[in-house]
């Protein structure tokens, strides 16, 4: 959130790391970073906690306008920018979408993924405990990622599950 002296304050992520992905510098260093990640350290996809953060405009509203500085943009810049470069680079792209001024589970553009808290939970369960529960009720999850290499990790960078990849023929 901007205040009217034109100050970002942390007001989405809890955690106070928040950045204005409104503005172009800051909209081009998250995309070099993950086309880095992706072109150079071969990582095949990428989970962004607290994402709606990254579809939030603080300029779009009057600076003591809480209500309206929440408000997430579906059609971002940065949110579009992301899925166009995963597209090209073939990886995932996976939104916990959530952060504290919205739960945006559904609301991210084609192209992403996302994983809800049952999800993830449901995942890190079955990949740390061995108990999946087949009779769980549908996730609110418009979208499950594939996973390329064999590995999945959720919140926190654990590793949950690893699995050979068939080598090829």
């Amino acid at each position: 959130m901007l205040t009217p002296d034109h100050r970002l304050v942390d007001g989405a992520t809890g955690c106070s790391n928040q950045l204005n992905a409104s503005r172009p510098v800051v909209r081009r260093l998250v995309l070099d970073s993950l086309a880095h990640w992706a072109d150079t350290m071969g990582v095949d996809g990428f989970r962004l906690d607290l994402a709606p953060v990254l579809g939030r405009q603080p300029d779009h509203a009057e600076r003591d306008d809480w209500g309206r500085q929440r408000h997430f943009f579906d059609d971002h810049p940065l949110l579009v920018d992301i899925e166009q470069m995963a597209a090209e680079r073939e990886v995932e792209v996976v939104a916990e979408a959530w952060d504290l001024w919205g739960y945006e589970v559904g609301n991210f553009p084609t192209g992403w993924g996302e994983w809800n808290g049952r999800y993830r939970d449901a995942v890190r369960a079955c990949g740390t405990t061995g108990r999946c529960c087949p009779a769980m009720p549908p996730l609110p999850c418009r979208s499950i990622p594939t996973n390329r290499s064999g590995a999945t990790t959720t919140t926190s960078g654990r590793l949950i599950a690893r699995k050979t990849p068939t080598p090829p023929s």
